[in-house]
């Protein structure tokens, strides 16, 4: 398969990735944190609250998987990083925004923190945080802030690869990711 053809498969699957995991995320903080989904959520408490914790445990493991060590995956973002090294030794745009992403996402806890809350709490169960979320929030934060920073500025790094093959952008969200409103609206609308 032609490396670049190759490339842009890889960029397309990460950018399906990342769209999932925005959207996911965007949803979840609209039931943690819209008043009309507090409302919605008295009908059915038991059924939101699973909900939302499959919601983060999704979100947890999806961009564990994008970020785990190269060693772990073969399509993690790190290898990603070094096939578009390899294929554009001589580009230095390319080499450029390789260069700055992968400074950005040295030392970053968002992923540090994503992994101990995969491996610990929702992949196994460890005894240091089995029964105790409040311990492994503390030890291992999940700041929104972080999650939406390193989705965005990985989007844009793929975006500043893609517009390099492409001459073209993607979106990060579904088109209608907030279609649950008119879930709200109907509850609504029934009572």
């Amino acid at each position: 398969m032609n490396n670049d053809k190759t490339i842009k498969i890889m960029i397309d699957n990460y950018f399906h990735e990342l769209v999932v995991i925005n959207s996911t995320l965007e949803i979840f903080l609209s039931m943690k944190f819209n008043k009309d989904w507090t409302k919605i959520s008295l009908i059915s408490p038991t059924y939101f609250t699973l909900v939302r914790k499959s919601l983060l445990d999704d979100i947890v493991v999806s961009l564990s998987r994008l970020f785990e060590k190269s060693s772990r995956s073969d399509f993690n973002i790190n290898k990603f990083c070094h096939t578009l090294r390899k294929s554009f030794n001589a580009n230095s745009k390319v080499l450029n925004l390789i260069d700055d992403y992968e400074k950005y996402l040295t030392g970053l806890a968002i992923i540090n923190n994503l992994l101990i809350w995969r491996d610990k709490a929702i992949a196994h169960i460890d005894k240091e945080y089995f029964g105790d979320a409040n311990s492994l929030g503390q030890d291992a934060p999940l700041n929104i802030d972080d999650l939406k920073g390193l989705i965005s500025t990985t989007f844009k790094f793929l975006n500043d690869i893609y517009y390099d093959f492409n001459h073209e952008i993607q979106t990060q969200l579904y088109y209608e990711y907030d279609d649950y409103k008119k879930l709200i609206y109907l509850v609504e609308k029934s009572k």
